[in-house]
């Protein structure tokens, strides 16, 4: 890969302030201090610094939701919802914890929708923490609840004074699971009720453990689901997730009522990789059943 040798240059200065060398073609942005600039390298192209003078940062139009889509298909948790809600109403912090397939993502994507209903000011800002550290995810609540005249990423004691103010509701999917990163989301945000989901949490946070859905509740989804099949309640481990997995499994024996579309090829493929890489939170008996593995 050819080298390529790029000026450095400042907007107040023709001059050039510094050379480097890059190795192929570089576009994209880059973060000088707290500004963002757009760079293409080409040879004998210039990287222009962030312009001068304070941006100008304003509140986006309220109430903001930013909630994502609300799941499909949902079956109670009333225990935990109950709790969520006494939680926003004090503005306190709750955790649900619990492996992959037992629901957090789908609970928290409910409870940022359900959290609205009635409520024509209330902010709600739901983002995902999964292998991000925790500037990273602060940084998405600020461009979800703020506007700037141009490209901005706000960075240390900055971006903690814009967010200190907000009031609403942050639910923060995956979670870091680092006592540190989930200590600089909560004091980041000292006026909002905050709703954490991850496999684990630091034992200071405030948690519920989201375990199996109860019998009655298990019926009711695998209904919802399109199937009736008993075996298939009676087995499974009762987990959201691997649940749906195990109506998939079933949907692959004919019934006399129905023959169900089989798994296509790659969707096979892809569950075979998942039942030989080992633990993933779903059992690989129902792995193997949905892949046609051994």
């Amino acid at each position: 890969m050819a080298t390529q040798r790029a000026a450095v240059r400042t907007n107040a200065s023709p001059s050039i302030d510094a050379v480097i060398d890059v190795a192929g073609d570089l576009s994209g942005q880059v973060a000088v201090g707290e500004n963002i600039v757009q760079i293409q390298v080409q040879p004998g192209g210039a990287l222009m610094a962030a312009p001068t003078g304070p941006v100008d940062v304003r509140r986006r139009p309220t109430p903001v939701r930013a909630r994502g889509r609300r799941p499909r298909i949902f079956v109670d948790r009333s225990e935990e919802r109950s709790r969520a809600a006494d939680v926003v109403e004090e503005r306190e912090v709750l955790g649900f914890v619990g492996p992959p397939g037992s629901g957090k993502s789908a609970l928290l994507r409910e409870l940022a929708h359900e959290l609205t209903e009635g409520r024509a000011d209330q902010e709600v800002v739901l983002v995902s923490g999964a292998g991000r550290p925790a500037d990273d995810v602060l940084n998405d609540a600020f461009q979800l609840l703020f506007e700037t005249d141009r490209p901005y990423v706000a960075v240390g004691a900055a971006l903690r004074a814009h967010l200190q103010d907000y009031r609403g509701v942050l639910l923060v999917d995956d979670t870091p699971p680092e006592r540190e990163e989930v200590t600089t989301l909560l004091d980041s945000f000292p006026e909002s009720a905050i709703l954490l989901g991850g496999s684990t949490l630091p034992p200071d946070v405030q948690s519920m453990t989201l375990g199996p859905l109860p019998e009655s509740d298990r019926r009711a989804l695998t209904g919802l689901l399109g199937s009736g099949t008993d075996g298939v309640v009676a087995a499974d481990s009762g987990l959201p997730g691997e649940l749906v997995l195990a109506v998939r499994a079933a949907g692959q024996v004919p019934s006399a009522a129905t023959e169900p579309a089989p798994v296509a090829d790659d969707q096979r493929r892809v569950l075979s990789i998942l039942a030989a890489a080992g633990p993933t939170g779903l059992s690989r008996a129902l792995l193997a059943a949905a892949s046609d593995s051994p």
